[in-house]
Formats: C-alpha cells, sequence, structure tokens
C-alpha cells in the first residue's frame, strides 16, 4: 500500500520539457529527413520517362489544308482554256429506259428484286438523284461512252440499259468495288451482250491517259460518302486510320476530273 501522505505529480506530454542536447538531436533528426526526400524527388524527375513507359500511338493534329484554290473553279467568271459549256434546255427519256418511283409522301419500301426465267433479276434499285448525270449525259446511237469512276455499278448500268448500241468503258480502281460492279452486270445483263460492247478497267483514273477516245465521258469522283459513314463503321472514312487518305481527297478529285477533260 502506498503512503497517502507522499506528493505525487502527473506529468503530461504537452507539459514535456526538453533539454538543449536533446531539441538538437530531434531537429537535427527532421532536417536529415526532410533534404533525404527532397534529394530523392529531384532524383526522380531527372530519370528518363521514355525508358519505363513505351510510345504505343502517337496524337498530332490533322494538317491543315488550304482549300482557297479549290473554290476558286466557283467563280463563273474564271478564264479555263479550252473547256466549253454546254447548254442543256430538255432532258430527253430514252424510251427503253423505265423508271419506277413512288407517289409522293410515299415512303412504302420496294420488294427484293426476284430472278426472272433469264437468271437475271428483274429490275435494280438505285436513288433517284443517280438518275439525272445518266440522263443529262444525253447518250446518243454508236456513242463510245465511259464511267471513270464506275463501282458500284447502278449508273453504269442505267447507261447500259438505254440499249442505244453503244460501246462502254467502265473503270474502278478499288479491287472489292471492282468486283462487284462486274456482279452487277453479271447480275441483270446477259453474259454475250457484256462480251460484245463492254470493257471492264481496273486502273486509276488519274492515270488512264485515253485521251479523244470517248464521246461521252461520267465522272462521279470519290467522296467521304458521309451518309454512309454515320451509319456505317466499317471501312469508315472517318476513321484515324484513313486520315491521310480524306486529307487527299480534294485533289485526287481534281486530278481526275481533269484527266476526264482531256
Amino acid at each position: 500500500m502506498g503512503d497517502n501522505n507522499h506528493d505525487q505529480s502527473i506529468v503530461m506530454p504537452s507539459e514535456l520539457e526538453y533539454t538543449e542536447s536533446e531539441t538538437e538531436n530531434i531537429e537535427a533528426f527532421f532536417t536529415d529527413a526532410q533534404e533525404s526526400e527532397l534529394e530523392h524527388n529531384q532524383a526522380s524527375m531527372n530519370l528518363d520517362l521514355s525508358h519505363f513507359v513505351p510510345v504505343t500511338e502517337l496524337k498530332y493534329r490533322e494538317e491543315l489544308v488550304d482549300d482557297r484554290e479549290y473554290f476558286e473553279f466557283y467563280n463563273m467568271n474564271h478564264e479555263l482554256d479550252n473547256i466549253g459549256r454546254i447548254e442543256q434546255t430538255d432532258l430527253e427519256m430514252p424510251v427503253l429506259l423505265n423508271l419506277y418511283v413512288f407517289r409522293r409522301n410515299d415512303f412504302t419500301q420496294f420488294p427484293a428484286a426476284k430472278l426472272c426465267d433469264t437468271n437475271l433479276f428483274n429490275y435494280y434499285l438505285i436513288d433517284g438523284a443517280s438518275t439525272l448525270p445518266v440522263l443529262v449525259l444525253d447518250i446518243k446511237p454508236g456513242d463510245y461512252v465511259a464511267d471513270f469512276c464506275a463501282a458500284p455499278g447502278g449508273k453504269s448500268l442505267l447507261m447500259y440499259l438505254q440499249l442505244k448500241n453503244c460501246r462502254f468503258f467502265f473503270n474502278e480502281m478499288s479491287e472489292s468495288r471492282f468486283d462487284r460492279l462486274k456482279n452487277v452486270f453479271r447480275s441483270f445483263v446477259p453474259q454475250d451482250k457484256i462480251k460484245d460492247s463492254i470493257i471492264f478497267s481496273h486502273s486509276d483514273a488519274i492515270h488512264l491517259r485515253l485521251y479523244d477516245s470517248f464521246d461521252k465521258i461520267l465522272v462521279d469522283v470519290p467522296c467521304t460518302n458521309d451518309r454512309h459513314s454515320i451509319y456505317s463503321d466499317e471501312n469508315n472514312i472517318f476513321s484515324t486510320r484513313r486520315m491521310k487518305e480524306r486529307m487527299a481527297i480534294p485533289n485526287k478529285q481534281l486530278d481526275i476530273l481533269c484527266e476526264a477533260l482531256k
């Protein structure tokens, strides 16, 4: 048992007092720790992070394209050497070309085409606007007609189906689209007729070098296919991997048009 008369005192931590030597030791400890940490951080900042994080992909802005030279062609007063303009007032409908549409405000879908007894399909579905270039071309009997960018083949088929005893030259650079072009004609035109009047070419339209060879030339130059790109990611022209190809489209369009005009 303790002595009740003995004085006892409790020292709280806040009341601790250190001697001068103890204070110096504590300050030295924290100072060394801070300097050591600072040196460690400084060393880390000097490291070459490329040794630890290998580059897998580069992100960069698309190169700028000056489109002023293209807009100059919108100036109708611009002088173009050796290029004439033919005004056509009447649009002649070919007698043997049958075009069918639903009445206005009728959005019924056409049923799928069916095979006839000839093993050919009975009709071809095409956008209405695509028929206009063919009609404006005003193909005459005996003409030698070319389509420099023929795939997928709708306009080329319309030209042939006018049945005006013409010869045709259908060109397409893309291998997959070229196969599709030929398949369209195999599905709608007898094989013996194809051999007699149609030449299929798988070449770059910029380098055809067939000057003064044709009576009429249809050129539907490659574009970005915005409408199809919205609904399909497959082979989309707006994908990153096709950026250079997309940026080159304006120049390619101009080169093909110039080649056709020669």
